[in-house]
């Protein structure tokens, strides 16, 4: 990362020969200029200190142009637990477009009528309706998604930060009175 290279390799984006402040992409097999990359100094140097492969800006986007949340997701997944707080310094490297679009809506998807029956008839105080969502093992980020832009589009993105989130505080979750460790201490 960030060193001279041996042998001649042309940039992936600009075909220029890289010799020198070059990465290497694991997933498309291609050397890139620093530049090409749209990555500073200090972000070279902060790849070169990861035991981490690089992933190109073509690799790890939609067409081109939007962060593929989910080979971001599929990445974390595939290192191991020793691994797993580097993976998400490199994700978190790749900087990602984090902000969640909340929009205004009224248009939730065809309620439930299995559920509505059943808040009806067995839940006191019912604060609202129930709404479908997609049980694809992701429902809550489904629901959640739902509940904040009107539609599921977002549940594998919320799924990510979620992943990072604990990861980056693992310490203080470990640590919560409610964690599994205290929990099963009090058994």
């Amino acid at each position: 990362m960030g060193q001279k290279c041996t042998k001649i390799y042309p940039c992936g984006s600009c075909s220029a020969t890289c010799a020198f402040e070059c990465v290497y992409c694991i997933t498309s097999a291609n050397w890139y200029h620093r530049q090409c990359q749209s990555m500073s100094d200090k972000e070279l140097r902060q790849w070169g200190q990861l035991e981490l492969d690089y992933v190109c800006t073509t690799c790890r986007s939609l067409n081109g142009s939007m962060f593929d949340f989910v080979s971001a997701l599929q990445r974390l997944g595939m290192v191991n637990l020793a691994k797993l707080t580097a993976a998400v310094d490199r994700e978190l490297l790749f900087k990602p477009r984090l902000s969640i679009p909340v929009k205004q809506h009224t248009d939730f998807p065809i309620a439930d009528s299995n559920a509505a029956y059943i808040m009806a008839n067995y839940v006191d105080d019912v604060y609202g309706n129930p709404i479908t969502n997609t049980g694809d093992g992701n429902c809550l980020y489904n629901a959640i998604s739902i509940l904040l832009h009107g539609n599921e589009s977002l549940a594998t993105q919320l799924r990510y930060l979620t992943c990072i989130q604990l990861v980056k505080n693992m310490g203080a979750y470990m640590n919560h009175p409610l964690s599994m460790k205290h929990v099963l201490m009090q058994i």
